[in-house]
């Protein structure tokens, strides 16, 4: 059966090692497949800051050196293998990925990256600031916001209420599959997803609005 390996970097701060642990529950809900921890109940013969350390560095910001996401993911995934799982990497280190159009040829940065239809990373720098109740949403909602996009979440262009932005992204309001290229809109997007009145009835609609929920469905369902 297939699995989430979540590999969680050690230089996590506690309490978003915690949100991690609590959202085991809503993705295993959601997307019926367990989800074991690396680093914390498993062993590995690499520590996670490791995993990182596999990126090129491509510049130095105000959040410390800036990493190639790609990069990182590709080391997890020679180390890992594919088979049967889904790896999602949290980092706290800065992220970026590779983008033609920018004369540099990278974006300035990434709150996460997914990889085709197997493995993400998340960067939890970009909101390092904010008030920790935040951090865990803007973390849980980007955990949740790469795996939509590793089952195939928004991706179908003939979808109501999609966009093509960097990628498949949602249009609709306070769902995690929206695109948000600053803080302060991914912090709209994920604080508000995460605040669902909703999300009593059924955890997918915690973050997923009705169009995104169903996709998830029907991707089950196949």
């Amino acid at each position: 059966m297939e699995r989430f390996l979540f590999i969680v970097d050690e230089r996590l701060p506690l309490e978003l090692v915690a949100e991690v642990l609590r959202l085991r529950d809503d993705v295993y809900e959601i997307y019926r497949r367990p989800v074991e921890f690396a680093n914390l109940l498993t062993k590995l013969p690499v520590k996670g800051s490791d995993f990182t350390k596999k990126g090129e560095i491509i510049r130095t910001t105000e959040y410390g050196v800036q990493r190639n996401a790609k990069q990182i993911l590709k080391a997890a995934e020679e180390l890992l293998g594919v088979n049967n799982q889904h790896i999602v990497f949290i980092t706290v280190d800065d992220i970026t990925c590779e983008c033609k159009e920018r004369e540099s040829g990278y974006l300035n940065f990434c709150f996460g990256l997914a990889s085709e239809g197997n493995n993400a990373i998340v960067s939890v720098a970009r909101f390092r600031d904010l008030p920790i109740y935040e951090q865990k949403d803007m973390l849980s909602g980007m955990i949740m916001h790469e795996i939509g996009h590793i089952f195939g979440v928004a991706m179908n262009p003939k979808r109501r209420k999609t966009e093509y932005n960097r990628g498949r992204h949602c249009t609709c309001d306070r769902c995690v599959m929206q695109q948000g290229n600053t803080l302060e809109k991914m912090r709209l997007n994920l604080l508000g997803a995460a605040n669902n009145p909703k999300s009593y009835r059924n955890p997918c609609r915690k973050y997923y609005c009705r169009l995104c929920a169903r996709d998830i469905k029907k991707t089950l369902n196949h």
